[in-house]
């Protein structure tokens, strides 16, 4: 067996080929697994384009499901005279445009290995899910980013879809699997998102497992200096700062996000439900340590972002995601709406989009409870800490600067030292490459080899 057949899932020519393949991959019987996946990024950017140019290569993708539908429905959405009618709108758009993906994404591959991805935090999500399976038109339900209780229950009506929890730790991993009681169905397989990644670096992007932006970047809450303290002004109390502070120092695991200690207590108790490993996961010598220390799949994120098959803009690929000037830096922060931590690129402050009390109000007048009543930019005064979410991850859809660009451990392909091979023109400029290109650079492990302007071929990298 050659690599590709060894990294890629078989070319299935019937139903019944794919689904004997997916019910050997998911009995974890030997010899049988699927071990690459193109993560399910959202907000459009896994969308229809991403699906078609994974499953031509046999590659399993998830595409997202998370406000999969308001830009194709804005100017209807907007148009609502209520808040009611406008929630109602933009949740049966999301319905809409995720139907039709999914069934043009079954027409034009109807042997290839698709899922959708979706958003525990969202309220529409379970409406979302069950359309989809009573679509029927997928093979796999993936939700993160939060539990959703009656979950087990609805997919125990769905025997022929499989469904994986992305969970980073074991503690909310056993709270998943006792979910649902008696009438209630496990997961079919687990994805530990790691927060720092596989080398304690770079790791997932968008929401994060993290407890806040310190333990997603890998190390302890440092403690502030007198000055810094007095700057955040005379009332606030220091010394249970420090107490807090120091506390969390004490209770800091350098090992909480171990994938070797996660895929130990995993098996332990789920020995015959495949595992798969997310964050941080970039390059050919990463998905063989994953294999080697015995992950059934990775699953690959930023690597297909910054292809020409994702759904993020042309432009801030090139101009923001592969700039290397330091003016995008990857940040970890804990100023999204949703409580949850999150990475993504550092927005300069001459792109900052205003936010004053009467921006915030017209944009709260436009809310479409995407995250329902947990947003903490809908709070009053919540502008000053937080972002509307629905806003700026729209904005970044369209095109526009000033908006959130969620992303994993882009910095590790920006260091790698065949970037320019991959990733520059010929006249030095940043390019996107063809998806095809990543794959065969990230996953296989082959250089391009240029000639002039023509890119000739793909050779072995040492």
């Amino acid at each position: 067996m050659d690599y590709e057949d060894k990294i890629f899932h078989p070319d299935f020519h019937s139903q019944s080929e794919m689904d004997e393949y997916l019910r050997a991959v998911h009995a974890c019987e030997p010899g049988v697994r699927s071990p690459i996946e193109i993560a399910g990024m959202s907000s459009g950017i896994t969308g229809l384009n991403m699906v078609l140019a994974a499953t031509r290569r046999r590659m399993s993708v998830i595409f997202g499901g998370t406000a999969i539908g308001y830009v194709e429905h804005e100017k209807q959405i907007q148009a609502q005279s209520s808040q009611e009618s406008r929630v109602k709108c933009y949740q049966d758009g999301n319905v809409e445009t995720m139907l039709r993906v999914a069934a043009e994404a079954r027409e034009q591959r109807p042997f290839g290995i698709i899922g959708a991805n979706f958003l525990a935090a969202a309220p529409d999500s379970m409406k979302l899910i069950e359309a989809v399976c009573k679509q029927g038109k997928i093979n796999e339900i993936v939700v993160g980013a939060g539990i959703l209780r009656k979950l087990p229950e609805l997919m125990a009506r769905y025997p022929k879809i499989y469904y994986t929890v992305i969970s980073s730790s074991m503690r909310v991993t056993d709270l998943l699997w006792g979910l649902g009681g008696e009438n209630g169905r496990k997961p079919s397989r687990c994805y530990y998102e790691s927060p720092v990644g596989l080398f304690q670096g770079e790791g997932a992007g968008g929401h994060i497992g993290a407890r806040d932006k310190w333990e997603g970047m890998g190390r302890p809450r440092p403690v502030p200096t007198s000055e810094e303290l007095q700057a955040l002004g005379s009332s606030i109390d220091w010394g249970a700062v420090l107490m807090q502070i120091r506390k969390d120092q004490e209770h800091f695991d350098p090992h909480k996000y171990d994938p070797e200690r996660f895929l130990e207590e995993f098996k332990t108790l789920h020995p015959r439900t495949p595992l798969g490993f997310g964050g941080g996961v970039d390059f050919k010598r990463d998905i063989d340590l994953l294999l080697a220390m015995g992950y059934d799949y990775a699953a690959i994120g930023s690597v297909a972002l910054l292809s020409r098959a994702s759904g993020m803009p042309l432009h801030l690929k090139e101009e923001c995601y592969l700039d290397r000037s330091g003016r995008y830096a990857v940040e970890v922060v804990d100023s999204s709406p949703s409580g949850i931590t999150s990475r993504r690129l550092r927005t300069p402050e001459d792109e900052r989009r205003p936010v004053t009390e009467e921006i915030a109000e017209r944009t709260r007048g436009q809310c479409v409870k995407c995250i329902g009543e947990r947003c903490r930019f809908n709070r009053p005064g919540g502008e000053n800490q937080y972002y509307c979410i629905k806003e700026h991850l729209i904005a970044t859809q369209k095109g526009e600067r000033g908006g959130v660009m969620f992303v994993g451990s882009v910095q590790r392909i920006r260091d790698d030292s065949n970037f320019e091979q991959v990733y520059v023109d010929e006249q030095g400029n940043p390019r996107s490459p063809e998806f095809d290109t990543s794959i065969d650079y990230h996953v296989l492990g082959k250089l391009p080899v240029k000639k002039g302007s023509q890119q000739l071929e793909f050779a072995p990298k040492d």
